[in-house]
């Protein structure tokens, strides 16, 4: 199978926290094709219901878009897939036994009863004798051991470290080096990840350079004839054609200079007799792309990939006229490389053009019609989606609408007889007993504590501020409430409201994050919007003063100073809060601040955001 695909199916697999695509269909490696379509069509029928929920939203627009391509994973290519889950988990297994190997040469020396040790670990790991030889020549190389006296030299092959077939261009360089380094993001072994980003480096300094390539070249013609090269554990197998802009013949070598002998008929010395494009006689000289300074900075998303922006965000009320609006979206994308951005909205009275943004970054106007003889209600709320499908980056917009309700049709009969009755004359018409009153509808006020979230009512999103009130149309069925928060466990009820009654439901949400996040050592705070973040601080307020005068501590009417230092991560979402004042450790205050905060978005970052936030209270008396 084409590692592209895997590589997809990987990064798909540790966003929902699966190892394999059958441990996340709950199937085994030795199905039937038949049980794999039952199990990927009822996923189908699941990813279908969960486009408008938040929390399932991602995983599933990426089931939607790529039920082929797994259903060809797992029927048509699954030798290929398990054999590329094989060659992965022994690259993982490869890497515990080169820590061994490490250690074995810390002193730099390779005895034979060191060897054969390391070939003992090697079987109880289940990794092949002619692996295990091969990753320990290549350390020994690499730290100068001396393996039973005999200096001992690794070959690797930069351009099966890059995919690359020996004749590619500057552009094919580069471009599979940064493609490498993206997907390293991904790696869940770090160690492995390390040891690839060093292989990469390595062969782009080597590679991008035209006086170290000839070089590289002519050292690799020496040794072609003999044992493979060496390519990095874990990196994909170059294709089979490889990516070829050019055509190109070795270069003469000076007649003072005899070459070198080659080895005859040496596969990867091959080269298609394209005729049709010459190579420069001298090449072109490119600055070196200048490597990572550390692990986190080649493994965090590449700033240069472009990030994106979207004016307004968060909630847009609109009231509506009996004519279609017309809102435009500001989407901003920044970066050297800009992502493509893709919009998604799932309202049949809401449509978005363009759906698609892409070309050079900047910024692009989406404009947003909402028409009003579309909807089923007079208030209604839709969601627009912009989701980055390179970095995974989604921001929201919610359009919470409203629209002059229609005329009451009591109302028009009533005018009609009056126009009758005018007209006709009669005095039937005026002793006529009034039409029956409408039946009465009952009351649904929801209120949820936090006051955050988005409540559903039979599976359509009504409110994203916690507070919800329907007062139309409740005369006894049956209704099925959510309540969905980032952080919290959700929460469904099912009601009925009688005509006439008021129900008031307050569903109070069970924290479910930690509330641990630890920012990276390497890595500053990006910078906030002080003044959005404080507008949204000042709005916890109430309810952390009431934590306080409840659960701090102090006589009754003392007044209570907490100060907070507040980390949010790029969606906003505060993931950590210490005090500093010392006596607030209370786990009941702690419990009751965290829940407040965790509820509060602050302004959107490229990275994690610091801030610091003071509350007061008076002590409750009796506590």
């Amino acid at each position: 199978m084409d590692s592209r695909d895997f590589d997809e199916i990987e990064r798909f697999l540790t966003t929902v926290g699966k190892a394999t695509l059958f441990e996340y269909l709950g199937l085994g490696e030795d199905v039937a094709d038949e049980a794999v379509d039952a199990a990927l069509q009822k996923r189908r029928s699941w990813a279908q219901g969960q486009q408008s929920n938040p929390k399932y939203r991602t995983e599933a627009i990426w089931l939607i878009k790529n039920m082929g391509l797994v259903k060809r994973v797992l029927v048509q290519e699954r030798g290929g897939y398990l054999g590329e889950l094989q060659q992965r988990e022994q690259g993982r297994k490869l890497q515990i036994l080169k820590q061994y190997i490490l250690g074995t040469l810390a002193e730099g020396r390779l005895s034979r009863r060191d060897k054969a040790g390391v070939m003992q670990q090697a079987r109880a790991l289940g990794l092949a004798e002619p692996l295990a030889q091969q990753a320990l020549d290549e350390l020994a190389a690499q730290t100068g051991a001396q393996a039973e006296g005999e200096p001992s030299e690794v070959f690797v092959d930069h351009y099966l470290t890059l995919g690359l077939r020996p004749d590619a261009d500057y552009n094919s360089l580069y471009s599979s080096y940064r493609q490498r380094l993206e997907q390293l993001r991904h790696t869940l072994d770090r160690q492995l990840a390390e040891e690839q980003r060093d292989a990469l480096e390595l062969a782009w300094r080597v590679l991008s350079d035209p006086a170290a390539r000839e070089a590289f070249d002519q050292q690799r013609r020496l040794v072609v004839g003999g044992a493979a090269p060496i390519r990095p554990a874990g990196l994909p197998e170059p294709a089979a054609a490889g990516p070829i802009a050019r055509a190109t013949e070795p270069a003469p070598r000076a007649p003072s200079a005899p070459a070198p002998a080659e080895a005859p008929s040496a596969p990867v010395e091959l080269r298609p007799k394209l005729a049709l494009v010459e190579r420069p006689a001298e090449p072109e000289a490119r600055p070196p792309l200048p490597p990572p300074t550390s692990e986190r900075e080649a493994l965090r998303p590449n700033p240069s990939l472009g990030r994106f922006s979207i004016e307004p965000a968060g909630t847009l009320a609109l009231q509506l006229g009996k004519k279609p609006q017309v809102v435009e979206l500001k989407v901003r994308r920044v970066g050297t490389e800009a992502a493509p951005c893709k919009l998604f909205v799932e309202r049949a009275w809401v449509s978005v053009e363009p759906r698609t943004l892409s070309g050079p970054p900047g910024e692009h106007t989406v404009q947003i019609t909402v028409d009003p003889s579309k909807m089923e209600r007079e208030s209604a709320v839709a969601i627009i989606t912009v989701l980055s499908e390179l970095t995974g980056q989604r921001a929201t917009l919610t359009l919470d609408v409203k629209r002059p309700a229609p005329a009451p049709v009591a109302a028009i009969l009533m005018v009609a007889m009056a126009l009758l009755a005018v007209i006709g004359g009669a005095a039937w018409w005026l002793s006529r007993p009034p039409p029956p009153a409408a039946p009465q509808s009952g009351v649904l006020i929801v209120e949820v504590d936090p006051a955050a979230g988005e409540i559903s009512v039979n599976g359509d999103i009504l409110s994203t501020n916690g507070r919800l009130r329907l007062d139309q149309g409740l005369r006894g069925q049956a209704l099925k409430i959510g309540v969905q928060l980032d952080g919290f466990a959700p929460v469904q009820e099912a009601v009925q409201v009688q005509a006439g009654e008021t129900l008031t439901l307050r569903p109070v949400l069970e924290l479910t994050d930690k509330m641990d996040f630890i920012p990276p050592r390497d890595e500053a705070p990006a910078l906030i919007d002080e003044a959005k973040a404080r507008a949204a601080l000042d709005a916890t307020a109430p309810a952390a003063a009431a934590c306080l005068a409840q659960h701090g501590p102090g006589e009754p009417g003392a007044t209570i100073t907490a100060t907070a230092t507040l980390l949010s991560t790029h969606e906003g979402w505060i993931r950590s809060m210490k005090l500093r004042e010392p006596g607030l450790g209370r786990a009941a205050l702690q419990t009751c601040l965290r829940r407040v905060v965790r509820a509060t978005r602050l302004p959107f970052v490229n990275g994690y955001a610091q801030t610091t936030y003071t509350w007061t209270a008076q002590k409750a008396p009796g506590r």
